[in-house]
């Protein structure tokens, strides 16, 4: 009989770890999501206010929208992006998450191709979002960042700052391009 006994208790304290496992991973999966959001949100702001600024020291227009390219259309909760235009031009900043992961955020660069010619996407690694103090986030550079060290802090306004050098550098060769074939 205590044997019986000894095995309900071992699976009742299985199934009751298995349900601690399971609400702790859906709070981690709910923070993950609102720190996304957050995240993509305080990049548009800056990305807004960097965009004023280029257009003052360039005369050049940068457009910010939220708008992902038709090669993602993904939606749900767990991807969401910040769209940098400069004439035909496009940079993305995009959060992904898998459940019970950090989430991610990352660069897209889309340049037009020379006529005839499809889209050219670039995918480049950002950062990992993690949990901060007080449940905030903090963003943490990657393996192999020429920035900084994998697992050190990485501020918000360096990838708007990499986000806008990819989008003018993108729009120079497209331009250059233009020149080359006319």
């Amino acid at each position: 009989m205590d044997d019986f006994v000894s095995c309900e208790s071992r699976r009742l304290s299985a199934r009751v770890r298995r349900a601690e496992r399971r609400e702790e991973s859906a709070r981690f999966d709910s923070w993950a999501a609102a720190a996304a959001t957050d995240l993509v949100l305080g990049l548009r702001q800056t990305a807004l206010a960097r965009a004023c600024e280029f257009e003052v020291g360039t005369g050049q227009c940068v457009l910010v929208g939220d708008q992902l390219p038709n090669a993602m259309s993904l939606t749900g909760p767990w991807i969401s992006s910040v769209c940098l235009s400069l004439r035909a031009s496009r940079v993305f900043l995009y959060s992904s998450r898998v459940s019970g992961c950090a989430p991610y955020v990352h660069l897209l660069s889309l340049v037009p191709g020379p006529p005839g010619r499809h889209e050219r996407l670039l995918s480049l690694p950002g950062a990992r979002i993690f949990r901060g103090p007080d449940d905030g986030l903090r963003l943490e550079f990657l393996d192999a960042d020429p920035d900084g060290r994998a697992g050190d802090v990485m501020p918000t306004d360096l990838l708007v700052v990499r986000a806008f050098a990819r989008l003018v550098a993108d729009d120079e060769r497209s331009q250059n391009e233009c020149l080359r074939l006319s």
